[in-house]
């Protein structure tokens, strides 16, 4: 996988996974604020149809001039109560030890006892109350509960108000950001790989450049263009190849230097092998040689092999001094082409050459 493709997706996943992250924060944000009206709307009515309980009660008892209601006249009110409260939006439900007393739209089974338990508790102007939020299939409903203290009796009274229109608000409003999050991505996908790909183009001409050198093309420099970066690492980049331009150029020189002293090293040694050959072979061949031609001939080679040891010699101090400066002398031209003729003089014989 190319770098562009890897940067591509991290940026392109970081993106979206922060964009769901973003829209699923601020729906959930903005639900939790509607449950929290919508239970506070819950507690303020429930409170309302408390105190319109009490104060039926009391009409009744200033109207019959009793401090006390009579038998069963507690449950009418509440009964009464039910009534009225069937042609609203909410229901409600009056409980007396776990036996339901009244009713009116409940669209929930209420269980008294275990109902109250999972209930989270809440006061409202003084009064302890307690709600939590139903489901019942695919609908959801918020109850809220309170004691009703009359005539001595306590008496558990359940409101109820349908919360489904806010959590299917909260369903479209996620289907709706899952679609954006989609359209997001297409557009992000398109942004950024034209966007990245301007951004590392440069590496490619980099890439591109090395290879080139690696190849051979040594003298190739890259474009110093681009971001700071870029330009830094093409500047690198030609200062490694201007590097290993120089160190080709200098073991180029070596090689041919090395090549240049065998060939004078051949044919500085050529020189007196060839007398040395030369001379011996006269020393064989010829029947009768005068003690001076044996003198002479046994000279030049005795000569000639000193040349050839101080030769080997000059090597080996050449090979233990490396870099050190040679030492010149002056030198005897005449007494120089003397001693090639003499050392020569087999060879010139043989060949009928006379030097002059």
């Amino acid at each position: 996988m190319k770098l562009w493709h890897k940067v591509f997706l991290c940026t392109l996943a970081l993106a979206m996974l922060a964009v769901f992250c973003t829209s699923q924060l601020l729906i959930q944000q903005e639900f939790s604020r509607t449950v929290s009206a919508e239970t506070d709307r819950s507690l303020t009515e429930h409170s309302f149809f408390s105190a319109g309980i009490f104060s039926k009660l009391n009409y009744r008892k200033a109207g019959s001039g009793q401090p006390f209601l009579g038998d069963g006249e507690a449950e009418s009110i509440l009964v009464q109560a039910a009534a009225d409260q069937a042609g609203g939006k909410g229901g409600m439900a009056v409980y007396r030890d776990g036996v339901r007393i009244a009713s009116a739209n409940t669209p929930i089974e209420l269980r008294s006892g275990s109902l109250l338990e999972s209930m989270e508790q809440k006061t409202l102007n003084g009064e302890e109350c307690r709600t939590v939020i139903e489901k019942d299939g695919d609908r959801y409903h918020i109850v809220t509960a309170s004691l009703l203290p009359i005539e001595g009796e306590e008496y558990e009274l359940f409101t109820v108000r349908e919360l489904t229109g806010i959590y299917r608000a909260r369903e479209q409003e996620t289907r709706y950001a899952q679609g954006f999050l989609l359209l997001f991505s297409l557009v992000m996908a398109a942004v950024l790989s034209l966007v990245i790909r301007r951004l590392l183009s440069p590496l490619g001409r980099v890439n591109r450049g090395i290879g080139q050198i690696a190849r051979g093309e040594y003298g190739l420099r890259l474009q110093e263009s681009g971001s700071r970066e870029f330009r830094e690492l093409s500047q690198n980049v030609n200062t490694m190849a201007r590097s290993v331009e120089e160190n080709v150029e200098r073991i180029q020189g070596i090689a041919d230097s090395r090549k240049q002293f065998i060939d004078n090293l051949a044919h500085e040694m050529k020189t007196p092998l060839t007398s040395i050959l030369g001379f011996a072979d006269l020393l064989r061949i010829k029947r009768t040689v005068s003690d001076k031609q044996r003198r002479e001939y046994s000279g030049v080679v005795v000569e000639e092999a000193k040349r050839l040891q101080a030769l080997s010699g000059k090597l080996m101090e050449l090979a233990v001094a490396n870099h050190a400066k040679p030492d010149y002398a002056e030198l005897n031209v005449d007494l120089l082409f003397r001693e090639m003729g003499l050392t020569m003089a087999p060879l010139l014989a043989r060949r009928g050459i006379r030097l002059l």
